[in-house]
């Protein structure tokens, strides 16, 4: 597990992938082209929507000879469209960002040109802002891993991430790494870029910066929002786990399980392990503890007002790695 020593310069492309995204879309490609010159290219893959989704992407692509516009003839998914815009981008890094999110291009400047100026790291990436509109809510996400940029070793990132996941949006990945099939995996769905982004910076190490690169909008309609469906979700735990446990990944498994990774998806493991006695194994009992540690914790965070969570983060600051 080392830093890649032979890293190319840092340019960037961004890629969206949309499906039916014609409310939002416009926002995320206005966050893009915020960027500037910070950025090669853009490029848009059109999913074969049946709304105005590509009609809107078109009629910026006609003003804007930085974005690139792709469509698909049928639906091929969120994951098959996203490798193809892997394999279309001509920089060194991707820069992720769904239709239905927006970057906050201050931050997101300030993450480039950190990362142009501290290159061979995996990926790179910032603080998030979860945002439900139909719950009218928002949680600004600080990981608060530093006061400053700074970059992490492989062996360094994992004990700065524990019980933490890494945000696609607004993150900055190396191509090498994110084009190979074996890391964005398509069998893993809602959950290939959440381990394919704990592979990368397990093993190539993380730049982080202060300050939430995007908004991350969370709707019923998102292609995640199949993991509500219990059967879908079960088979995507099951494949998740048969990945990490390959030889290939077991000792990003044995490091995730270290650092209580697992945690950012503690109810859909713990209905895995309490309902299928078959997918246990000898790490199981402590994958469990904590996420019946995190379900805990996220349980009475839910119902304590904002300055009496304030103080026990302050007295008690290892439960926010809980």
């Amino acid at each position: 597990m080392t830093i890649q020593p032979d890293a190319p310069p840092l340019t960037v492309s961004a890629v969206t992938s949309v499906f039916n995204q014609e409310k939002t879309i416009g926002k995320a490609i206005e966050s893009v082209l915020a960027l500037g010159d910070s950025i090669e290219e853009y490029i848009i893959l059109d999913d074969a929507s049946t709304d105005n989704t590509a009609s809107i992407v078109a009629e910026y692509a006609q003003k804007h000879p930085i974005i690139k516009f792709l469509r698909n003839e049928t639906n091929g998914g969120c994951i098959a469209g996203f490798r193809r815009l892997f394999f279309e981008a001509h920089a060194s890094y991707i820069l992720v960002i769904p239709g239905d999110d927006f970057l906050l291009s201050t931050n997101m400047k300030a993450l480039i040109e950190f990362a142009k100026a501290n290159p061979g790291m995996g990926l790179y990436f910032g603080d998030i802002i979860i945002h439900s509109p139909e719950e009218r809510r928002a949680i600004n996400t600080k990981f608060d891993l530093s006061k400053k940029p700074r970059t992490y070793s492989p062996d360094e990132i994992g004990p700065a991430i524990v019980g933490l996941s890494i945000p696609s949006a607004g993150m900055l990945v190396d191509k090498r790494l994110i084009s190979d099939p074996k890391i964005y995996r398509n069998e893993l769905q809602w959950f290939a870029d959440w381990i394919g982004n704990m592979i990368i910076a397990l093993r190539h190490g993380a730049g982080y910066a202060p300050g939430p690169t995007a908004v991350w909008n969370v709707y019923s309609t998102n292609f995640s929002a199949q993991g509500a469906q219990w059967k879908k979700q079960k088979e995507v735990l099951e494949k998740t786990l048969a990945c990490l446990r390959s030889d290939e990944y077991r000792d990003i498994y044995r490091i995730m399980i270290k650092y209580k990774l697992f945690n950012c998806n503690a109810q859909g493991f713990y209905r895995l392990f309490t309902t299928d006695f078959r997918c246990w194994d000898r790490y199981t009992p402590r994958i469990l503890k904590d996420c019946i540690f995190r379900m805990t914790r996220n349980y009475f965070a839910a119902r304590l007002p904002p300055p009496m969570k304030d103080f026990f983060r302050t007295i008690c600051p290892f439960i926010s790695k809980m």
